[in-house]
């Protein structure tokens, strides 16, 4: 149970050698996931790039549309909502411009970016809000895309977001929502998407 290399003289030629038997091997550790083998040692994976299996294999850069901003383990992540990039093995992505916003996570090109459904791009390059009562496709690029609602003709505040709408009506005070539901922002406790398809509004 003697310890060794903690006091002088105890490495080099007074370290005794080891019998391990003529039958055994040595085998190498093998690098555990988002680690790479370098000069000897495991080392992390660069932030950028990814390493899923354990061994000696190297790292892989991030694809377009996705990036890792740490070292180490982890799996690359598409860029979220309002983000892009085009660039593999970066650590972050680029925002869209100033009010627009994408349709999916995972964007790889500013193409991708638009005013969110309930707006449309006005005379300048920021998105504008389509009046009380009406809403417009993802990606409106004028005024005349916002439409009224048949049930909505009792709007009396509205508002728009990445995900969907949201309208206040007057003869109850009830609020209502739609669009996208990825994280469950409409507020109903699941993550189903409501407008999106026909006779999913209701009453």
């Amino acid at each position: 149970t003697r310890q060794r290399g903690d006091g002088g003289g105890e490495m080099g030629a007074s370290l005794p050698a080891l019998e391990i038997g003529a039958t055994a091997t040595c085998k190498r550790l093998l690098c555990a996931p988002g680690y790479t083998w370098a000069s000897g040692v495991c080392i992390p994976c660069d932030a950028g790039s990814f390493k899923a299996s354990p061994g000696e294999g190297s790292c892989a850069p991030c694809v377009v549309g996705t990036y890792k901003d740490a070292q180490g383990s982890g799996a690359c992540r598409p860029c979220p909502l309002g983000t892009h990039t085009n660039t593999t093995g970066t650590d972050e992505c680029n925002l869209c411009p100033s009010t627009k916003t994408t349709r999916a996570t995972g964007a790889i090109d500013e193409s991708a970016c638009a005013c969110p459904m309930g707006t449309y791009l006005g005379g300048t390059s920021l998105c504008k809000a389509c009046p009380a009562g009406f809403s417009a496709p993802f990606g409106s690029t004028d005024s005349a895309a916002c439409t009224e609602w048949p049930s909505c003709s009792n709007v009396i505040s509205q508002g728009g977001g990445a995900y969907g709408t949201c309208v206040i009506l007057d003869q109850f005070g009830t609020l209502k929502c739609w669009g996208r539901n990825d994280y469950g922002g409409l507020g109903f406790q699941d993550t189903m998407d409501r407008g999106t398809h026909p006779r999913s509004m209701g009453d």
